[in-house]
């Protein structure tokens, strides 16, 4: 199993199809709770809750990096035909799929890695050692 490696423009492509996705998720749930289940505005929870809406942003980032951990796909992946290779050649696990998307926090760098980078990598691609790589069998 000898893939290429992914072009910059299909990874770019299917990180923003799993950002919207996820942003759509995250509206349609902060729908529900505020106009389907008329939650009220105006509590201390919201007024005085840094730390509430600090767990919630957490909460969603680590559901947003592990986004490729389902045997290397993500619906972005899945889509453009790419998934995620560890060293040893196969689909890249949770963890490393949690720790390979955790510097997508300072994107415009991992953005300008993966262009200069010969060999199409982000900085999270190397902290764990993955690639990814076009897999026509999706």
């Amino acid at each position: 199993m000898n893939y290429p490696a992914a072009s910059r423009k299909r990874r770019i492509v299917a990180l923003l199809i799993d950002s919207s996705f996820y942003g759509y998720l995250a509206s349609l749930f902060m729908y529900l709770v505020f106009f389907v289940f008329k939650a009220p505005w105006d509590t201390t929870v919201i007024h005085n809750g840094l730390g509430f809406i600090s767990v919630l942003w957490l909460l969603g980032f680590i559901i947003f990096s592990a986004k490729d951990s389902f045997n290397g796909l993500g619906l972005g992946k899945l889509i453009m035909g790419i998934r995620v290779y560890g060293e040893d050649r196969k689909p890249a696990s949770i963890l490393s799929s949690l720790i390979r998307n955790l510097p997508l926090l300072a994107w415009p760098i991992e953005a300008l890695v993966m262009i200069i980078s010969s060999s199409k990598k982000r900085v999270g691609d190397h902290l764990v050692e993955t690639q990814v790589c076009r897999d026509k069998n999706i």
